[in-house]
């Protein structure tokens, strides 16, 4: 900071009265600074629609934005996929009914945020599609983390949905939604 300074006052003398542009070329110097770093996915390998697991690359995308002050992790415009392979796996009580159970704790997470700050995740009508069992996105122990213009879904749920069309006193007619595989 003390170097900035010392380079501020000399254009100042150069400038022999000029104190606004002075001031225009500090303020677009610190501007210059404090600017966010933009990270594209699509530079490390993230395809949309292609049915490619983006957990890596997401991964290492989310390492180096963690590397700067302030950073924008940008989504392409379309489906992108996660799988439960490469996804990072941490113990999770995701509700209070898991804490009594013999079930594992430990989950799949397709997108990782720990530890993170000042980082936003922005979408172009992008949707995150998840495969298997696993949690779509984690933050934890993060802060100041924005997520914009994307939507979460599964490929498929993890419990057969339906809905109950008629309801009799011995029977029940439902409709099983059609990505309901049972």
């Amino acid at each position: 900071m003390k170097n900035f300074l010392m380079i501020i006052s000399r254009f100042n003398f150069l400038l022999k009265g000029r104190r606004w542009l002075t001031f225009l070329i500090c303020f677009g110097i610190a501007n210059l600074l404090h600017a966010q770093k933009v990270i594209d996915l699509r530079d490390y390998g993230v395809e949309a629609n292609s049915f490619k697991d983006a957990v890596p690359a997401i991964t290492k995308a989310l390492a180096d934005a963690a590397k700067y002050e302030s950073a924008i992790v940008r989504f392409p415009k379309g489906r992108i996929d996660l799988w439960p392979a490469a996804a990072a796996k941490r113990e999770l009580y995701v509700s209070n009914a898991t804490e009594s159970d013999s079930l594992s704790k430990v989950k799949s997470i397709g997108i990782l945020l720990e530890h993170m700050s000042n980082i936003t995740l922005e979408g172009d009508e992008t949707l995150i599609v998840s495969h298997g069992k696993m949690i779509h996105l984690a933050n934890l122990y993060s802060r100041n983390i924005t997520i914009k213009n994307i939507g979460f879904d599964y490929e498929r749920p993890t419990m057969s949905e339906f809905m109950v069309m008629e309801l009799g006193p011995d029977f029940a007619t439902i409709k099983v939604h059609r990505d309901s595989r049972y």
